[in-house]
């Protein structure tokens, strides 16, 4: 009797001594049960049911989107970063989606949401529960990004999300470089998301060129497609993802066939053609006035900083902002394009932007009209910044004749190595820090368009440009949980047999007037079953 009493001790909760024996087996039993409700993506909602081994949609772990709490903003004494809850939650369930690049973790996402996931062999219970708990994760949060955020809000927190999926990191703003993001193998990335319909893949021409000519040699760009229907938490549909690198070999043929103005952008200067290894239109020109966006940034900032004086807040701001890489927030200069430095700013984009910070906490309503006023007033600073430099370049530039493009790319072609470092630095798009664009079409095409100097256009074990699709919303959500239910509840099923003998045997035992001491051992037998195997979870996810 002695070893009876201590097997149900070890397993129930000392605190419910007050109920009797069988109230107390009634009560755990309860606890359990299979995925059955509705699902609701509501805000509030509680995330940690799986302490009463239960699955539904609320069970499934809610990382609070926010551009504030995904990157953190301190640092030690040391200058090391720190990296704050949410996103230490949200790398943690990340790092449980299979794949050792981006293309095989799409693979194995699509191959949870078909219903076709299956867990390592010999995989724990406790492992089990973790990794499809990390793959619902990853799905709930996506599709909470993608429907409760404006394009702006959802670019930037898409980039914390996609950085801790490859194990990596957000690039601050100011750092000198076109990439948003730097993956955990240290590949710079580039990240678009944009509707299917309107997508339009560029950037400065002259900062990817500072990033393939004085930077790490190259830039990946990973496009992303939208293809939703329905409003606001009601959207639902696809990501198709599409991924290659621009590199000193082939930037310049994909431009020059690019369907939008990025073809002027390679144009060469006739001085230049005539004789390469000796003219640098770039550093002969009057003044110095192929200001990129990076370096304009650096003013804006500046202006920012001498205004707001909280650094937590002021970094918040330049953070939602990214001033440098969100052209949506400008209107079309002369030339018709959307340029730092050169465009004003669009008062309906940036004031959403600011809301969102209002709504976050970072300001309040009173600051709302003076937050404006700093913010038109430091893109001000910029545009006079760069009409105040270069006078007499701009004349000169004017005056100077250029070549085709055809003929520009054949002379790129021929060159060595350090030769075409320099005639990128002399490119039209470099002297006028123009911006280069790619339509929809140029990147799915990608290929065709490096097909003359494809350089390593693709990443090792890629084919082509398209490397899989993702579907999100609330149905796709609701149909993994069932796909999925029968999974989870087979790795929690030996501890809800051992609970149904404990049950059973009890009610058996006391029934008999406790003479059946058979039933009491297979109840002492199923109570150190449950413990066991309730140990093995927790010390599995420890």
């Amino acid at each position: 009797m002695k070893a009876f009493e201590k097997s149900i001790e070890k397993y129930f909760d000392k605190g419910l001594k007050a109920l009797t024996l069988l109230e107390m087996v009634e009560q755990q039993l309860n606890l359990y049960k299979p995925v059955s409700e509705p699902l609701n993506l509501g805000e509030g909602e509680s995330d940690h049911l799986l302490s009463e081994v239960a699955l539904d949609a609320k069970a499934i772990p809610e990382i609070p989107v926010s551009e504030l709490g995904w990157s953190d903003l301190t640092t030690t004494e040391k200058g090391r970063e720190v990296t704050g809850p949410q996103r230490a939650a949200l790398v943690q369930y990340l790092s449980n989606v299979k794949g050792r690049d981006l293309p095989a973790k799409i693979v194995n996402l699509s191959k949870f949401y078909e219903g076709d996931y299956r867990p390592r062999k010999g995989s724990s219970n406790a492992k089990i529960i973790s990794e499809t708990l990390s793959y619902l994760t990853f799905y709930k949060t996506l599709t909470t990004i993608i429907t409760n955020f404006n394009a702006a809000s959802a670019g930037f927190a898409f980039e914390s999300f996609l950085g801790a999926l490859l194990a990596g990191k957000q690039v601050p703003t100011g750092e000198g470089t076109i990439a948003d993001l730097i993956a955990g193998d240290g590949t710079p990335i580039s990240l678009k998301l944009y509707q299917e319909k309107s997508v339009e893949v560029g950037g400065s021409w002259t900062d990817l060129v500072n990033d393939i000519v004085d930077g790490p040699g190259y830039m990946q760009y990973v496009v992303c497609m939208k293809a939703l229907s329905g409003k606001g938490l009601e959207q639902e549909g696809t990501i198709k993802f599409y991924r290659f690198n621009f590199d000193l070999d082939n930037v310049v043929a994909i431009n020059a066939k690019a369907r939008k103005d990025s073809r002027y952008s390679v144009q060469l200067p006739v001085a230049f053609i005539q004789n390469p290894a000796v003219a640098d239109v770039n550093i002969t020109l009057p003044a110095r006035a192929n200001i990129s966006a990076e370096e304009l940034e650096a003013k804006f900032v500046e202006a920012i900083e001498a205004q707001i004086e909280d650094r937590q807040k002021s970094e918040a701001l330049l953070q939602s902002l990214d001033w440098a890489k969100n052209p949506e927030i400008f209107s079309k200069d002369r030339m018709g394009q959307r340029r730092p430095g050169r465009s004003t700013l669009l008062k309906k984009q940036v004031d959403a932007i600011v809301g969102v910070l209002i709504d976050d906490g970072m300001f309040s309503l009173e600051d709302k009209q003076a937050l404006l006023n700093i913010i038109v007033s430091s893109n001000q600073a910029a545009i006079d910044y760069v009409k105040s430099a270069g006078e007499r370049r701009t004349q000169a530039l004017s005056e100077m004749e250029f070549a085709t493009t055809e003929q520009s790319e054949e002379v790129y072609n021929s060159l060595p190595p350090e030769l075409k470092k320099r005639a990128l630095k002399n490119t039209r798009g470099y002297l006028y820090t123009d911006q280069f664009l790619l339509a929809r079409t140029d990147v799915v095409n990608i290929e065709r368009l490096a097909s003359s100097s494809p350089g390593n256009l693709f990443p090792s074990g890629q084919s082509e440009a398209f490397i899989g699709d993702i579907n999100i919303g609330a149905t796709a959500l609701q149909a993994m949980l069932e796909n999925v239910s029968s999974l989870i509840n087979e790795s929690i099923f030996e501890i809800v047999t051992s609970l149904k003998l404990l049950t059973t045997n009890l009610n058996s035992y006391f029934a008999g007037g406790l003479q059946d001491d058979k039933k009491a051992d297979v109840a002492i037998d199923a109570a150190d079953n449950i413990e066991g195997k309730t140990e093995e979870l927790k010390q599995d996810q420890k």
